[in-house]
């Protein structure tokens, strides 16, 4: 079993081939506060800590994954996206933080109204959902022409 500082060296370094040395580690805590479930400094506390069976075993799988280029979020199976984690997966698009910024300003300009919504290509539906939560009096819809991104946006519930 790895410790949790060998873990992080381990996949930070191997990952450097991908990224620069700064992205390489900010994946590479990413991925093991999602293993262990500790924040930075925990681990930094704990580096000695060994992995249980089952956190090795996601760890490899998680590395595997992540050396072959897959994005973090689509390892992880989640992002964030206005302070709410949505599922995401391959069928989908990763959520941008300027995507963000549009519905903050489409809930900006219609928060005294009930507008009429449709989300043409809803992808996780992180847009649908976060437009719906931000104006409740909205009328929001939601379509795809992928099955798949279906199948995911429907696991992202609306509250």
């Amino acid at each position: 079993m790895l410790s949790y500082n060998d873990a992080f060296y381990s996949l930070k370094n191997s990952l450097q081939s991908l990224y620069d040395v700064q992205e390489a580690a900010a994946i590479a805590h990413e991925a093991l506060e999602h293993i262990t479930g500790l924040g930075k400094m925990q681990r930094l506390l704990d580096k000695d800590k060994l992995f249980t069976e089952p956190q090795q075993q996601q760890f490899d799988q998680m590395a595997n994954t992540l050396q072959n280029g897959t994005p973090l979020q689509y390892a992880l199976g989640s992002a964030w996206f206005m302070g709410r984690q949505f599922m995401v997966d391959s069928n989908v698009l990763i959520p941008r933080p300027e995507t963000e910024e549009l519905v903050q300003w489409i809930i900006d300009d219609h928060k005294y109204g009930s507008p009429s919504i449709l989300d043409i290509g809803t992808g996780s539906g992180c847009i649908p959902i976060s437009l719906k939560l931000g104006l409740p009096n909205a009328i929001v819809g939601s379509c795809d022409v992928s099955e798949g991104a279906l199948s995911t946006a429907r696991k992202n519930p609306a509250a």
